[in-house]
């Protein structure tokens, strides 16, 4: 009987810390960021779709996708252009629901 319990409780505790690990991944590493967010005074648009933890990053309308995770007050996106990748990581606020900014610049979620 003993065994059975400990049994028991070694696969729920194996339950909770797998289903933490998905939660966290699904939020984009903590992220949780979804829709599109631009900025355009600089005389082009720039812009950062969000959806999970995937980004599509459009700067100098040089589309780059792939990843991202926030951490504090700091985002790391890591993309790929011309089978060459990068990982970069920017300061990062988000000051509400429609803004964030991101290395000092503001973007607006339309």
């Amino acid at each position: 009987m003993k065994r059975i319990i400990a049994m028991f409780i070694i696969v729920s505790a194996l339950s909770v810390i797998i289903l933490s690990v998905l939660f966290v991944t699904s939020c984009g590493g903590g992220g949780g960021l979804s829709g599109t967010y631009y900025n355009d005074e600089f005389g082009y648009e720039m812009s950062y779709k969000f959806s999970g933890g995937k980004v599509t990053e459009n700067l100098y309308n040089l589309p780059m996708s792939g990843t991202y995770k926030i951490d504090g007050d700091k985002i790391t996106i890591k993309t790929t252009l011309l089978g060459i990748s990068s990982e970069d990581t920017y300061t990062f606020e988000k000051v509400s629901d429609k803004v964030i900014i991101i290395d000092g610049i503001e973007y607006t979620k339309k």
